[in-house]
């Protein structure tokens, strides 16, 4: 299995290492597979050029894939483009891990996980309140 990291902080002058220093602590950690944006997350998921080529790596084979970001508002604060952007990497058979809500987007079985499709779903809400 392929685990890769998305961080997304929203200004130049925000640091990355809280959210860093959480990945490190996965076991699967690796520094090679770290995609950082440094945008808002206002700006759409596929409009990031980070975002973009981690999604071509995570696309690129058959290999299961699992994404880890810090919290869901990592990809997103526009409920819309936060569902379709787990949507499209569901679809890709991509498992998104959440370390701050303790979700994951598949079950082991490889079909969605229910729990954390509506838990996404209110705390992106949330987050575009916000």
């Amino acid at each position: 299995m392929e685990i890769y990291f998305y961080l997304r902080i929203s200004t130049q002058n925000q640091q990355v290492e809280s959210q860093l220093q959480e990945f490190k602590k996965h076991p699967s950690f690796d520094p090679k597979k770290v995609f950082v944006d440094k945008i808002s997350g206002s700006v759409p998921f596929f409009e990031r050029p980070e975002a973009v080529m981690l999604f071509d790596k995570l696309t690129s084979s058959n290999n299961i894939k699992t994404l880890v970001v810090y919290s869901w508002d990592r990809l997103g604060r526009n409920l819309i483009d936060v569902l379709q952007t787990v949507e499209l990497l569901t679809k890709n058979g991509v498992n998104i891990k959440s370390i701050k809500e303790g979700l994951e987007t598949l079950l082991p079985d490889g079909k969605p996980n229910p729990v954390a499709k509506i838990t996404l779903s209110i705390l992106s809400n949330l987050a575009e309140m916000t």
